[in-house]
């Protein structure tokens, strides 16, 4: 299946090997729907977090390139 995503336009190409049922759809869609909130909501808090971090002298933050959320403090 072919995934291209433009939020908050989501487009869904797949091909006859891929058939996927209207209920099948649906629940991706709200599973997706879910998801693109958390991270939404993430990006949306991020700079605020690191700001407040830098703001403690006993902090300090942690960048994980791998991990999608607002990193670690350390």
């Amino acid at each position: 299946m072919l995934l291209l995503v433009h939020w908050p336009v989501l487009l869904l190409l797949y091909g006859p090997v891929f058939q996927m049922t209207g209920q099948l759809v649906d629940s991706f869609l709200d599973c997706f729907t879910r998801h693109i909130q958390i991270l939404d909501a993430t990006v949306a808090v991020k700079q605020d977090f690191a700001d407040i971090v830098q703001s403690q002298d006993n902090l300090r933050l942690i960048q994980l390139p791998s991990w999608a959320g607002l990193g670690a403090v350390q």
